[in-house]
């Protein structure tokens, strides 16, 4: 394939770089932000034949890998079950992760839908998210560096009940 040269006269690959390096720079030296990555192994998840559901809901969980990251959590939702609003929950807000190509690519991770994402809360708690929306298609302009080329992928997480889930950790 040929090299990208649209706006090389205003920016090219070693600029890209050189801000890449900016912002890996922040993420790793100011921020130290990162969550915990959950693959699941489908080789020792029993699922059944049919539906490939697992019986009991036990999902085995690959050890995790922690991804430097940059997340929101956003607001919670209060909700009601009926329309007399006695019956309420409060849900937990998404879990929006913004990570580097090059950091996926260097740990060799494809972050794929259902795998999970814990997110600590503290020292001793971690909340659990699924992932929604794993951004395989992040070449939009929003992701771009001046519409130059792609760097960065923003995946979307929901809210997971760690009860719901009997996790297995390999």
């Amino acid at each position: 394939m040929k090299p990208i040269n649209r706006l090389n006269k205003f920016f090219s690959e070693k600029e890209f770089e050189l801000e890449k390096q900016f912002g890996m720079e922040y993420l790793y030296g100011d921020l130290n932000t990162t969550v915990n990555y959950y693959s699941i192994n489908l080789n020792e998840t029993d699922m059944d034949d049919l539906y490939g559901e697992t019986p009991n809901n036990l999902v085995a969980l690959n050890t995790p890998i922690s991804l430097p990251c940059i997340y929101q959590l956003t607001k919670s939702e209060n909700k009601s079950y009926n329309d007399n609003t006695t019956m309420r929950f409060e849900e937990s807000g998404n879990l929006i992760i913004h990570i580097y190509l090059d950091i996926l690519r260097d740990l060799g991770i494809k972050l794929n839908y259902g795998d999970f994402i814990g997110f600590q809360l503290n020292e001793k708690a971690e909340m659990m998210f699924t992932i929604a929306n794993p951004a395989n298609f992040h070449f939009e302009n929003e992701k771009t560096l001046g519409g130059y080329k792609s760097f960065f992928k923003t995946v979307i997480c929901t809210p997971t009940d760690k009860e719901e889930l009997n996790f297995k950790y390999l």
